[in-house]
């Protein structure tokens, strides 16, 4: 299915508008989720868009990119596990 110009309404309410944390950190790793036919970035918690009913992605697909997106995953398990919150803000993790 194709796009119905839902999603780009400006009163859509899963759609990010803006990006978390001053656009440091990967907007995967906040829980954001991109569909690919609409070209959105939307805060949902859905497998599929809600739009246009296609699987919205939750990895970055660039390999340069899927790197980094594992490096702040690893920092992020290790603040929750009791390691420094210093140095999760350096590497731009979102709260």
């Amino acid at each position: 299915m194709t796009c119905r110009g839902v999603c780009r309404h400006p009163e859509y309410r899963f759609r990010i508008t803006f990006q978390p944390g001053g656009g440091r950190q990967s907007l995967y790793l906040c829980g954001a989720k991109r569909c690919t036919s609409c070209s959105a970035w939307l805060e949902y918690d859905g497998r599929f868009c809600p739009c246009c009913s296609k699987t919205l992605r939750t990895r970055p697909r660039n390999s340069r990119f899927r790197r980094k997106w594992r490096e702040q995953i690893l920092v992020a398990v290790a603040v929750r596990a009791g390691g420094s919150a210093a140095a999760a803000a350096t590497r731009g993790v979102c709260a």
